[in-house]
């Protein structure tokens, strides 16, 4: 990075499916690359990344899909009439993603009070499934 102002720098290697590397002291002009790996299992190295890379694998329901037809059809609530209040309720600030950033922690894992759970069997009993109120 030759424009940088004239310093010391930490740097380092992040990318999708690797770890990130040691930091190493740099400064600008200076050649060499700190080492990468890629993660040890597909799950760690997903730790790292972004909750954009998440949103880019995701897979939006057809436009003929709509409007649901519940859990014995499509899976998608018979109360979302189209495609676009779907991706709303997906991004809306005011739902879920407000406070579960996509691909954190908390969304790749199930919380220990569903120990035992497959993913489906858990999603119907969280409290805090759309259209579901909260536990209170």
């Amino acid at each position: 990075m030759p424009d940088l102002p004239k310093g010391n720098y930490d740097v380092w290697v992040r990318g999708y499916g690797l770890v990130d590397s040691q930091k190493v002291k740099a400064t600008p002009g200076q050649e060499g690359e700190p080492e990468s790996r890629a993660g040890a299992e597909r799950e760690a190295a997903a730790a790292y990344y972004p909750a954009q890379y998440w949103f880019s694998l995701l897979e939006v329901p057809p436009k003929s899909d709509f409007p649901g037809t519940g859990p014995q059809g499509n899976g998608i609530s018979p109360s979302v009439k189209s495609q676009g209040e779907w991706i709303r309720n997906v991004i809306n600030t005011d739902g879920c993603s407000g406070c579960h950033q996509l691909g954190s922690k908390a969304t790749r894992e199930l919380h220990p009070c569903y120990a035992g759970m497959k993913t489906a069997e858990a999603w119907d009993r969280s409290a805090f499934r759309p259209g579901r109120p909260a536990a209170g």
